[in-house]
């Protein structure tokens, strides 16, 4: 089965669809593995799994043609003012307050399209210089920018960032579907916010493909332990263990992007999954 066909077999039936490590832990090892091999040959555009906080979810609302923003509960309560946020949102002021700001900084730049993504700085939890670096915190994980590098001079004056891992296209805001086709260039006139996609290629540094290899390499190793092992062995987690760890630990060149170990990935094939 090809991945977007058994991507969509879930999309029919549940809202939640597993990240590969999920596959691992829940033993379907066989169609994680699967996913690996696409993703070697180049079948699939991988993005990275950002550890933004809060999501936001904005843009023009396909069903009166206005621009919304929101969390999640812009599917049923989409805010079209500064009114309507404060009204939304007044049981969670950290939101209220975030959402007040974007509103007042995205609207006149936002004609078209509707878009999900992630915060990773913004003004109560600002970007910070350690050293050589721009550091940020949005959640766990910690990430560094080398100040001197193209990211760092873009982001170093911003009170917000953010990444877009999603587009959203529709009639109305709870039947859209889902893709990573987004154009990012649209917004980098805005003053206020930095706004980034989540593409590895992005990030992979000197305008280099992300190299596969010898995670390649890995996956072949796994395929033959899998031809002798006998059915008691325990293989899921276990054989599957060095594929993640090299991806949970690969570093970005230092010099022109994030310097940040990836926790994990997401996995695209004309549709995206949040």
């Amino acid at each position: 089965m090809k991945l977007v066909e058994y991507l969509e077999s879930k999309m029919e039936s549940v809202q939640h669809i597993p990240h590969i490590e999920e596959l691992i832990l829940s033993n379907d090892t066989n169609k994680a593995i699967d996913i690996l091999e696409q993703l070697v040959e180049s079948k699939l555009t991988p993005t990275i799994k950002f550890d933004g906080m809060p999501a936001v979810i904005f843009g023009i609302n396909p069903e009166n043609g206005k621009f919304a923003i929101g969390s999640k509960r812009i599917y049923t309560r989409p805010a079209h003012s500064e009114k309507e946020i404060n009204e939304i949102y007044s049981d969670i002021d950290e939101l209220r307050v975030i959402f007040l700001d974007l509103f007042k900084y995205l609207k006149p730049y936002v004609k078209s399209g509707m878009y999900m993504g992630d915060l990773m700085w913004r003004k109560d939890k600002p970007l910070r210089v350690n050293g050589d670096n721009i550091v940020f915190q949005p959640n766990t994980i910690v990430y560094q920018v080398p100040k001197d590098s193209k990211l760092g001079k873009e982001i170093i004056n911003k009170p917000y960032g953010m990444v877009l891992h999603t587009k959203l296209t529709g009639q109305t805001l709870k039947t859209m579907s889902k893709s990573s086709d987004i154009d990012i260039e649209k917004f980098k006139s805005i003053p206020e916010v930095w706004v980034g996609d989540a593409k590895i290629d992005t990030y992979a540094g000197n305008d280099k493909k992300f190299d596969f290899s010898d995670i390649a390499k890995d996956i072949n190793d796994i395929k033959k332990y899998y031809a002798h092992a006998s059915i008691s062995d325990i293989i899921p987690l276990t054989r599957l263990q060095p594929i993640f760890n090299k991806l949970n630990q690969t570093q970005f060149d230092k010099t022109t992007s994030v310097d940040k170990k990836i926790r994990n990935f997401n996995w695209y094939n004309k549709r995206s999954i949040q």
